[in-house]
């Protein structure tokens, strides 16, 4: 979801930018392995590389 920036202020929209990273940092640790395309079992037809 999208929140238009005049909505917020500047304290609160960093604040969810924290959270967000936060979670990514979380999700995707400094150990977390590399995985090379070798591994793909089954191509995604509509996968276009983007």
């Amino acid at each position: 979801m999208v929140i238009p920036e005049d909505s917020v202020s500047d304290d609160e929209r960093q604040a969810w930018l924290n959270l967000s990273m936060q979670g990514l940092e979380e999700a995707y640790g400094e150990d977390e392995p590399e995985y090379s395309t070798d591994l793909i079992k089954e191509v995604n037809p509509h996968y276009e590389g983007r």
